[in-house]
């Protein structure tokens, strides 16, 4: 992509090529990126944008000051939110973003499309023993949630398998409950035309994220 991005500032540079990236997770794609860029152009800008304050100020401290350049910006915004606004950029990366949306998934039966999901239930009518604290105990069911919030991570990670030996999970096919009417009409019209019965995941408020950046 680096490679591809620097042919593409040549190409261009009678226009400044704005590239943003969203959802830029830890930077690694940014600054292989960007180290390239600024080997062979100076004909860009390169916003780099996270949700959060945090994660910027993250990623600012992160990244070494030599491989950022001169053309570099760190933004706060939320592409799915309405506090972000169309601009003039001219190439979007969303690299991590898409791959951090949560999904659905979904299978077309033929005639509509349904919705498979797992269901996990401690069984109730067998407590565990509490090894991490002293003395021993049994902990029943309708305790787990509360007592698994004062574990520490270590106490959870010890207990997880005595955990997962007691999980029922039941596996189900059913209405879809969280896409909106037109994901949803959009989806059926797709499948009618290209029928396929394979199971696939849908990330969700895609077209959300797509109306976005196109509108």
């Amino acid at each position: 992509m680096a490679d591809w991005l620097t042919k593409l500032a040549h190409l261009t540079r009678a226009n400044h090529l704005k590239i943003k990236e969203y959802g830029a997770g830890l930077g690694v794609l940014a600054q292989l990126i960007l180290e390239r860029l600024n080997k062979t152009s100076s004909n860009f800008s390169y916003v780099i944008s996270e949700y959060s304050a945090n994660a910027i100020a993250q990623l600012e401290a992160s990244i070494p000051t030599h491989r950022l350049g001169s053309n570099v910006q760190f933004r706060v915004e939320d592409i799915l939110s309405n506090a972000s606004e169309p601009d003039s950029t001219n190439l979007i990366i969303l690299n991590y973003l898409l791959d951090s949306l949560p999904t659905d998934q979904l299978v077309w039966d033929g005639n509509q499309l349904q919705e498979i999901w797992v269901e996990s239930a401690l069984d109730g009518n067998s407590p565990i023993i509490d090894s991490v604290h002293f003395p021993p105990r049994f902990v029943g069911a309708n305790e787990i949630t509360e007592w698994m919030s004062e574990l520490s991570l270590i106490e959870a990670a010890f207990m997880a398998p005595t955990l997962s030996e007691r999980i029922n999970e039941s596996f189900h096919i059913g209405t879809i409950n969280n896409l909106s009417a037109r994901e949803l009409a959009l989806l059926t019209e797709f499948f009618k035309a290209h029928p396929t019965p394979v199971a696939f995941n849908f990330p969700l408020r895609l077209f959300d994220l797509l109306d976005r950046l196109w509108d």
